[in-house]
């Protein structure tokens, strides 16, 4: 089982294996919570886009997450190195930090 990675930015990383696309990163708001779930091609594309596609892509994702059963702030993955940006990474305009708080934040108003 081979795997790229193809994208990084801001604690998240994009890889491909086996042909699938899976994002990784770290759904806790108030402690860690790796996660690594499965995306589309086109889910990819969005989140290289910018900060409205990512939001987009991870707001579906945890819905994806919610309708499936599972607990989409329980762990599914664990690091087996540090994330670090690459090369290709964009410049750093916004934190992940805010980021992900604006989205749990959106989401808990959503339900």
């Amino acid at each position: 089982m081979q795997e790229k990675k193809l994208y990084a930015f801001n604690g998240m990383e994009i890889v491909v294996r086996d042909g699938s696309y899976f994002v990784r990163h770290d759904a806790g708001a108030h402690q860690v919570c790796w996660r690594e779930d499965q995306i589309s091609e086109e889910e990819v594309e969005q989140i290289r886009s910018g900060k409205a596609g990512r939001y987009a892509v991870f707001l579906a994702l945890q819905k994806r997450i919610i309708s499936s059963g599972e607990d989409p702030y329980k762990s599914n993955w664990i690091p087996t190195h540090s994330i670090e940006p690459t090369a290709t990474t964009p410049p750093i305009k916004d934190s992940a930090l805010h980021f992900f708080l604006d989205l749990w934040c959106s989401l808990c108003r959503a339900f």
